[in-house]
């Protein structure tokens, strides 16, 4: 089964929203893009098997998200709304 997280964010024209993180194939050194799929929302999905993905997003594989990783677990959907600056 897909994990999949889908972000809620306007980033602006031209920009694009990255992933990074530890497990399920992310790593804090260069993000993946995130698909964009709507104006306003954008979609990371992985088959990886994995045990424990903590991750956050950035916009441009620049700028981190405010706030603590969050926490994933294989084969669940996760969306929200991250908050920059």
């Amino acid at each position: 089964s897909k994990t999949r997280v889908t972000i809620k964010y306007d980033v602006g024209f031209s920009n694009q929203i990255y992933i990074r993180g530890k497990g399920a194939n992310l790593n804090w050194d260069k993000g993946q893009p995130l698909k964009n799929v709507k104006p306003d929302e954008w979609v990371w999905e992985t088959d990886a098997h994995f045990t424990h993905c903590e991750f956050k997003v950035l916009i441009n594989d620049r700028i981190y998200e405010n706030g603590d990783n969050h926490q994933l677990n294989a084969g669940s959907n996760l969306l929200y709304t991250p908050h920059f600056y």
